[in-house]
């Protein structure tokens, strides 16, 4: 028997409970603050930009930027999504000890075809500036 009555348990369950609403909130604020820099950030990026510029070097750096995020994009293989599931089911049946070896699972792949694409991206570069600016740029 733990000795504690039924009140204090309820307590207890209503405060652990709390707690969880509590962090969910502090890490939905943290996204929420995230997101909002990230397209405060992007706005001033492309302002900066498209005043530093001319029409054309503006066109030619947010070309660059798309191809950019393409890849990235690419490369990326899904693994957030993956890995945000994985590693809170991991933690919600209480197999932390498997993390290690999901983020190595994951993320190997993901350094692997970002280089093969960043070495992709760098041999094809001219070919890629002929297929994507004219001659000017």
């Amino acid at each position: 028997m733990s000795g504690a009555t039924p009140r204090e348990t309820r307590q207890q369950a209503l405060a652990e409970e709390r707690e969880d609403v509590l962090r969910l909130a502090r890490g939905g604020l943290l996204n929420l603050a995230g997101a909002a820099s990230f397209g405060l950030f992007g706005l001033a990026l492309t302002v900066v930009v498209s005043r530093a510029l001319s029409a054309g070097g503006a066109g030619v750096f947010f070309e660059l930027v798309a191809v950019y995020t393409i890849g990235a994009t690419l490369s990326n293989l899904g693994t957030s999504v993956g890995l945000m599931r994985g590693v809170a089911r991991a933690r919600a049946l209480g197999r932390t000890h498997e993390l290690r070896s999901l983020l190595v699972i994951a993320l190997v792949p993901t350094a692997v075809i970002s280089s093969l694409v960043a070495i992709l991206i760098f041999v094809l570069a001219p070919h890629l500036a002929e297929l994507l600016f004219d001659e000017a740029h």
